[in-house]
């Protein structure tokens, strides 16, 4: 009778072993395929998918729109992962999307076998409103950074988002591929549903070269600096980590980039992630990236960044809209005590190194330009519509404890005045002929009778 009770006690430790082993360093034990995450591509009727195989495999998904019972079937690429492998990455797809719609998916085939469904949303249509979160530096190494990936994935099952923006520093490796297939696999149950869109950070490493696909490839550099389209925002994602300075390839993309959005009223606002804070009093890296900030700074200005997040530094901190080391205080009102800001000039900028990593500290002066700071984990909410965006920070524990919003005058709510105004001109140009034409006709009777 005491065997068995000695076989349970001796089994138990073993059993942990073997699943920690499994789970973080033999992908081989673990079911395939595995380590899924959505990304958004350049078109919004797409939806990319990522996932990983132990060896060569199929790459296949299979996805299906709300109410339907017929399967699509996409075929996507493979290629072999040479940093921090072994293993296959696998891309595909999903086209032909309609707006703003939940569609069920797998990925896998018959040699690798089949991963769980998932569902997601599709892109919305462009005017429509959205909600996005953000946070940087995140790790594995910290139970807050498996609080605050438990916190934000019970936020992606229940849809109470739509993308998910991560300011870099995402597993903190340090070229250890335990840690990026722990990160991966807590991580999957927000990137399987949401699309996961990320900013290089200075801790990430080639895994984000061989296991992401962002939207643009820009001479070979997907993943490092891009934007993307979705419903009312325009979203960029920069790199403190390439080139930046004036005339460098980035710096002229970013300013074609926006000059493009900002003549387009569909857009009204402009977000910007980077990992490197322009603007920050944590004692993480004293003030911000300088060089970044007079590089940059002057195109957020010019054509009207709404807001601006950042990772690095590991606590959180707003601005008051901000140019140059000069806030503006004056221009908003305070209701219920939430500061609305309408039409600011300049860019508010938000430090939301708070996904997970330990906290640095904030020096002990605030800085003039400095609205609020805080010393502890959370995310980021944004949501937005055609008029207004309201931005909240959520703490571990789901209580908000900042909150702000920025409203706008439409653009073209001058020019739909002015063509409303042109179209009832036309519109009563034939009534008013015809009424001409019938006052001519009788007063041109009435001069006949006259001289009868």
């Amino acid at each position: 009778q005491l065997r068995p009770r000695r076989l349970r006690m001796w089994k138990l430790p073993l059993f942990i072993s073997l699943t920690l082993v499994s789970y973080c360093f033999c992908d081989v034990l673990l079911p395939n395929p595995i380590d899924i995450h959505l990304s958004l591509t350049s078109k919004s009727d797409q939806m990319m998918v990522a996932w990983k195989t132990s060896d060569e495999a199929q790459s296949l998904v299979t996805f299906r729109g709300d109410g339907s019972k017929q399967d699509v079937v996409i075929a996507g690429e493979s290629k072999p992962i040479t940093f921090l492998g072994p293993g296959q990455m696998h891309f595909a797809v999903m086209t032909g999307l309609k707006p703003s719609t939940l569609y069920t998916y797998r990925v896998g085939g018959a040699s690798s076998g089949w991963s769980e469904e998932f569902t997601f949303k599709s892109p919305p249509k462009q005017k429509d409103s959205v909600r996005l979160v953000a946070y940087g530096d995140q790790g594995v190494m910290w139970d807050t950074s498996k609080q605050m990936i438990d916190l934000v994935s019970d936020l992606a099952e229940k849809r109470r988002f739509d993308v998910m923006l991560h300011c870099g520093d995402l597993a903190y490796s340090f070229e250890n591929a335990s840690k990026w297939n722990a990160w991966f696999r807590w991580t999957q149950p927000i990137t399987a549903r949401i699309p996961y869109m990320i900013a290089v950070g200075n801790r990430d490493d080639a895994v984000l070269d061989e296991r992401f696909r962002m939207p643009t490839d820009l001479n070979g550099r997907r993943n490092r600096y891009f934007s993307f389209d979705y419903g009312v925002v325009h979203v960029i994602s920069l790199s403190t980590e390439e080139q930046y300075n004036a005339g460098s390839p980035q710096w002229k993309w970013l300013r074609a980039d926006l000059e493009l959005v900002a003549a387009d009223p569909r857009h009204p606002w402009i977000i910007v992630m980077a990992h490197k804070p322009m603007y920050s009093s944590s004692n993480g890296h004293k003030g911000g990236d300088k060089e970044f900030k007079a590089e940059m700074e002057p195109l957020f200005h010019k054509y009207g960044v709404s807001l601006a997040i950042f990772g690095d530094d590991h606590d959180y901190e707003r601005s008051f809209p901000l140019y140059d080391d000069e806030p503006d205080k004056e221009h908003h009102v305070t209701t219920g005590g939430i500061p609305r800001f309408h039409n600011p000039k300049k860019t508010i900028h938000i430090l939301a190194g708070t996904g997970g990593i330990e906290l640095d500290g904030l020096v002990p002066k605030q800085p003039d330009w400095s609205a609020i700071r805080l010393e502890m984990h959370g995310y980021v909410s944004i949501e937005a519509d055609m008029d207004d965006m309201r931005v909240k920070f959520v703490r571990l524990d789901g209580k908000t404890v900042d909150n702000f919003e920025i409203t706008k005058t439409r653009m073209e709510s001058q020019g739909s005045r002015w063509r409303m105004v042109a179209l009832g001109v036309i519109a009563f140009l034939p009534i008013i002929a015809l009424g001409y034409f019938l006052e001519k006709t009788s007063r041109t009777r009435r001069m006949r009778i006259g001289k009868r």
